[in-house]
């Protein structure tokens, strides 16, 4: 995550549209829809396809590991009682 990809999202926000935002920093609209979609993938947004780093992920079956002693079935922080 940098700088530039938060301003970046924050214009896109604040404005509206990648076209608005790319004209407000004098950059293509591929360059700002390139940016957020790298700070999503940083941020673990799961529709970005990457998951954020640390965090539990599904089995090959799709479903989520539960947590030893956890009947909730959300896995558990480190250090969580």
């Amino acid at each position: 995550m940098t700088f530039t990809q938060l301003r970046t999202f924050a214009l896109v926000a604040e404005l509206g549209s990648l076209r608005a935002a790319a004209a407000a920093l004098g950059v293509s609209e591929p360059a700002v829809s390139s940016a957020v979609a790298a700070l999503r993938a940083d941020l673990g947004d799961p529709s970005s396809g990457a998951p954020a780093p640390g965090s539990a992920s599904p089995r090959a079956d799709g479903r989520w590991p539960r947590a030893p002693g956890s009947s909730s079935g959300w896995p558990t922080a480190p250090g969580a009682r």
